[in-house]
């Protein structure tokens, strides 16, 4: 997963809980697992994630 796509969707309140630490933002592995499965188990995002037609 590409920074920028992360930083695009935190900035959404889309994606993987994360935590600012040190002065960066961090993601824990179980937050990031949990979410993806979540969205394996999702037909599709209707939360303006980036299939959803959200404005940019």
């Amino acid at each position: 997963m590409l920074v920028r796509t992360l930083e695009d969707w935190r900035g959404r309140n889309y994606g993987p809980a994360s935590f600012r630490a040190d002065n960066r933002i961090q993601y824990t592995p179980t937050a990031v697992r949990e979410w993806m499965d979540g969205q394996s188990s999702a037909s599709a995002p209707s939360d303006g994630g980036p299939s959803s037609s959200a404005p940019r």
